[in-house]
C-alpha cells in the first residue's frame, strides 16, 4: 500500500505546478493571421465559400418544402376513388405509362431475322 502522506505531496506538488498548455511555435500567430483575413474579407464583401452555401440555404430551403407541398395536395386531389391517401402520395403514376423492359423500351421484340437459306 502506498502512503497517504505520499500520495499527498505528489497531488500537492501537480497542483502547485504552473501548468500550461503547450503550443507549437507561432501558433498565435497563425490565429490572428486567420483572424485578420476573415476581417479584411468581411470588410470587402467578400464571402467564403460555406457562408455563401448557408446563405442561399436559408433563403432555398423554404421554397423548396413549399414546392414539395403544395404537389403533394396536388397529388392528394387528384387521387382516384378508393384509392388511399399513403397509396397516393407512395405510387407513381410514371411507371405505369414507361416500358417494362429494354426489349419494349428500344423495340428489341419487333425485330424479325430472316431465314438465311
Amino acid at each position: 500500500m502506498t502512503d497517504k502522506s505520499d500520495d499527498r505531496a505528489r497531488l500537492q506538488q501537480v497542483l502547485g505546478a504552473p501548468q500550461r498548455d503547450q503550443f507549437s511555435p507561432g501558433f498565435s500567430e497563425r490565429v490572428l493571421a486567420r483572424v485578420r483575413a476573415a476581417q479584411r474579407a468581411r470588410a470587402q464583401g467578400t464571402t467564403s465559400f460555406d457562408a455563401a452555401v448557408a446563405h442561399l440555404s436559408t433563403r432555398l430551403l423554404p421554397l423548396a418544402a413549399a414546392a414539395a407541398l403544395v404537389l403533394a395536395v396536388i397529388d392528394i386531389l387528384h387521387t382516384s376513388e378508393g384509392q388511399s391517401l399513403a397509396r397516393s402520395l407512395l405510387s407513381s403514376n410514371v411507371s405505369r405509362t414507361m416500358p417494362s423492359s429494354l426489349n419494349d423500351t428500344y423495340g428489341l421484340g419487333t425485330i424479325a431475322v430472316s431465314n438465311p437459306e
